[in-house]
């Protein structure tokens, strides 16, 4: 992942190869804090401090990814060099809404699980 200039606003969050649907690509990690404020993100009642790439992921509508837990997934296939996205109002239980995208996820979830 790198960053770099924006055509959604400022700065942005560009991946180095491809994500297929269900993959992870990226995880929230950063310092546990008292306050939300704009670098941050709060998971199951806790504020995490955004780490410097992170920060710069930005808003979108029509989503490439979806917060899953401490994750963003893939819930279409991200192209190597394509800008990471995620609608910062939607949690998973908004996204439920969408039915095929989410069996998507579960399917791949299941796959992988097999395979272990």
């Amino acid at each position: 992942m790198h960053v770099q200039d924006s055509e959604i606003h400022g700065l942005g969050v560009f991946t180095d190869r491809k994500f297929l649907i269900g993959e992870i690509v990226l995880e929230f990690q950063g310092d546990v804090v008292d306050i939300s404020d704009t670098h941050t993100v709060t998971i199951d009642g806790s504020h995490i401090q955004l780490d410097k790439v992170l920060r710069y992921v930005n808003h979108s509508l029509e989503p490439n990814c979806i917060m899953d837990g401490y994750s963003l997934r893939a819930v279409s296939v991200i192209e190597k060099g394509e800008e990471i996205t995620f609608d910062y109002d939607m949690g998973l239980w908004r996204f439920r809404e969408h039915d095929d995208v989410i069996r998507s996820i579960e399917s791949f979830k299941d796959s992988f699980n097999k395979k272990e």
